[in-house]
């Protein structure tokens, strides 16, 4: 997944097809959360959901924060990362 932000809109790419990352939100620049939704009729296994920050004209932050979710068939839910 690849979140930039700009106008206060937040585009996000997942890589993988069938996998949906919604209502994500940060507060602070470091606390994120958000909405996962697996549609894909079989597991994906635990994948690692990676963030990074850049500012408005495309520059890093250098701010990374990742974490672990096991993505079974036809699942979905809540992550929070610190």
């Amino acid at each position: 997944m690849r979140a930039s932000k700009s106008d206060r809109v937040a585009e996000l790419v997942a890589i993988i097809a069938g996998l949906v990352v919604k209502d994500v939100s940060c507060v602070f620049g470091y606390f994120y959360s958000g909405r996962w939704a697996n549609r894909n009729n079989q597991s994906l296994g635990t994948k690692i959901i990676y963030i990074n920050m850049f500012y408005s004209d495309g520059d890093s932050m250098g701010v990374q924060s990742t974490c672990s979710i096991d993505m079974g068939a036809k699942t979905g839910g809540d992550f929070k990362i610190t």
